[in-house]
Parts: C-alpha cells; sequence; structure tokens
C-alpha cells in the first residue's frame, strides 16, 4: 500500500512535467520550502555550492567551537521527568496526555543556567528544579555539574577556539535515587555528544539561512506568508532555483544515511504561475504589501537616526544597503509585470529624501 504523500507529490510532479512540455508562457515560481536538521558538515556545502554552481559568498561561516557548546547549553536544553517512578502517560503521537485535575504531580526539570564568562572561561551550570504541586512549592539543586568551554586565547588560535567538559558534581548526583541519578547522568552525556554533533555538522538554522538567502537575496523572492517559507521567484531564476532544489535533495541524502529511522527531510517545491493577468495581479499585490512593509520599518529607523547627535555610519551603511535592495528589486518587478508600481516607487522616494536630510544633517520633517 502506497504512502498517502505519494499521489499528491506525483501529481505536482505531473503538472510540472505538462507545464515544460507545453511550453506554455511562465511568469515565474511559487516556492515552498522546508529545510530540517540534517548531518551536513560545512565542507559538503563547499564541494556541493562549486558543484551546483552556487555563488560561495552564501556559504555559512565557519563552525567556531565555542559556538557549538554555547549551542549545546542553551536555554532550550532541558530534560523533565515525574518524580516517585511515575512515568507520563502519552498520547499516539508521543505528546503527554493531558493529567486530570485531581492529579497532583512531583516533577523535576534538568536545565542550564549561565553563571559567568571571562577571558579565559564560559561556565554554565546544569541546575535541577523540582516542582511539587501537592506541597506548592519549588525546590533547586544549583549545581548538578559544571558546563564549562575554555577559550584558547594563544597566539595562532582563531577567533572562538577552546574546549568544552563537563564536570558533574558527584556528590549532588548520588544523593539522588538510582533511577534519577541515571536521568542526569544521561542528560550530561546528551550535552556532551550535542557540543561534538554542533562542532562537525552545520546547525539546522544556518542551513534554513542559507536556502532562505539564496531565496530572498540572488532571486529577488517575494514573500506571500508572512511567516516565511513560501515566496514567488521570477522566471529567470529558474536555474538557481533547480540548483537549489538539488541542494536540498543533498540534505537528505545525508539525513537517510545517517538516521533512516528519521521520517522528517527537506522539501523544496515549485509551482509555475502562467503569465496571465490574475496571476500579474496577485504578485503585484502581494510584492506592493511586503515592499510597503519594509519601507514602513526603514522610514522609522531613518527617523530615530536623525534625532541622533551622531549617527553610526555603519548603521546608516546597512540602511542604505537595504534602501538599495529593495529599489532594485522593485526595477526588476516592474520590467517583469509591465507596470510601474507607483505606490512602491513613491515610497522610495520619500526614503530616499529621508536619507538626503540625514546626510545633510537636517531634522526638518
Amino acid at each position: 500500500m502506497s504512502a498517502p504523500a505519494a499521489a499528491p507529490q506525483a501529481g505536482l510532479e505531473a503538472y510540472l512535467a505538462q507545464m515544460d512540455a507545453a511550453g506554455a508562457p511562465v511568469l515565474g515560481f511559487v516556492v515552498f520550502y522546508t529545510v530540517c536538521d540534517a548531518p551536513v558538515t560545512r565542507d559538503d556545502l563547499v564541494n556541493w555550492f562549486r558543484e551546483l554552481g552556487l555563488s560561495e559568498d552564501y556559504l555559512p561561516n565557519e563552525l567556531r567551537p565555542i559556538d557549538a557548546a554555547e549551542r549545546a547549553t542553551g536555554s532550550t536544553v532541558r530534560l523533565a521527568y515525574l518524580l516517585d517512578g511515575a512515568e507520563p502517560e502519552r498520547l499516539p503521537n508521543g505528546r503527554r496526555k493531558r493529567k486530570s485535575r485531581a492529579a497532583l504531580d512531583r516533577e523535576a526539570t534538568l536545565m542550564v543556567r549561565p553563571v559567568s564568562r571571562t577571558k579565559t572561561q564560559v561556565v554554565r551550570h546544569v541546575v535541577r528544579e523540582v516542582r511539587d504541586e501537592a506541597q506548592v512549592a519549588l525546590s533547586y539543586d544549583p549545581r548538578m555539574a559544571d558546563a564549562v568551554f575554555t577559550k584558547d586565547n594563544s597566539e595562532n588560535s582563531g577567533f572562538g577556539a577552546g574546549s568544552f567538559g563537563i564536570v558533574p558534581n558527584h556528590p549532588a548526583i548520588n544523593a539522588l535515587p538510582p533511577v534519577e541519578q541515571e536521568k542526569v547522568r544521561q542528560f550530561l552525556d546528551d550535552i556532551q555528544e550535542a557540543y561534538r554533533t554542533n562542532l562537525a555538522f552545520v546547525p539546522g538554522d544556518r542551513l534554513r539561512d542559507v536556502v532562505r538567502a539564496f531565496i530572498e537575496d540572488v532571486m529577488a523572492g517575494t514573500r506571500l506568508r508572512a511567516s516565511g517559507g513560501v515566496y514567488f521567484v521570477a522566471r529567470e531564476h529558474h536555474a538557481v532555483l533547480e540548483a537549489l532544489r538539488e541542494l536540498i535533495g543533498r540534505f537528505n541524502e545525508r539525513a537517510v544515511l545517517r538516521t533512516p529511522e528519521e521520517k522528517k527531510l527537506s522539501s523544496l517545491r515549485r509551482i509555475p504561475l502562467p503569465d496571465q493577468g490574475e496571476m500579474r495581479d496577485m504578485v503585484e499585490e502581494e510584492f506592493t504589501n511586503r515592499a510597503r512593509e519594509e519601507l514602513d520599518r526603514l522610514a522609522v529607523e531613518l527617523a530615530v537616526l536623525r534625532r541622533a547627535p551622531e549617527p553610526d555610519p555603519e548603521l546608516v551603511a546597512a540602511l542604505h544597503k537595504r534602501y538599495l535592495g529593495l529599489k532594485a528589486t522593485t526595477d526588476k518587478h516592474s520590467t517583469l509585470l509591465s507596470t510601474s508600481l507607483e505606490d512602491t516607487q513613491a515610497s522610495l522616494e520619500t526614503v530616499k529624501d529621508q536619507f538626503a536630510r540625514l546626510m545633510a544633517g537636517s531634522d526638518d520633517d
């Protein structure tokens, strides 16, 4: 029996093939993507970018040990479990089942909290919090272990170099019941393993940044959904879009090889939009709305800068770069859609005037 998702995918591929075969005029593509964590190294990315002809300007930065340590001990790293040997009931999807109002839990949570940051070390503590609903109380063991990153400040070391280690507080751990001792030790092992993984592989959020940068910066994609992940991309970027699709396929090859049982895979789909009046109107409306939002933000930030006694030159340059990027994108969309995009052009002129006043040192509105 085939998987339920196979039919829609086959239908989409058939539609793409039909559009290609018909040679129908295409305005561009609706692109939607999802990028999941995958065991991809930076060297993998360098090789793939070169093979696929993608600009290496968009490669993520080198992985730094200090970044790997901070990710492994971040504020979201935690483990919660019930005490007294109880286990929470689970739904078929793995989530905890909602308990009855009469149930009173005693639950422990292991988490990591920052302690100090100096020129030589970054120190964080593994904290154990116990929530007792019957006693309406919280208690803490503030130091179940030290998570320490020791900086390498030698002359030839790179920025962010150093070593990471976990130092368990054995007396505190040994004072716990045996079952809980095992949970604490496993939590500490998981942090150490997360550090090794973060140091070896590009984090998922950086992979997502790579894809988003190509769509937004290289292909000047128009965001069709406020939360991102769905864009309009003009037909001229078809070759880059195909290379990006191949890149995401390689993410999945690595993911399947390392964790074949994992079902979360990345994807990038493209749906051709016929070059019709209705499609042009839709893209124009979406682009105009997004451009207005960005220009409004620029106007507010410029107004704040103009009130400063001495505006930060780097911030001024960054804002001007955003303005130029938006202007270039507007010009491209005007050509693509065969329209002047008058409202957006007028807003661009307003922001341009604000820049001129800023550089002239005028506060007049």
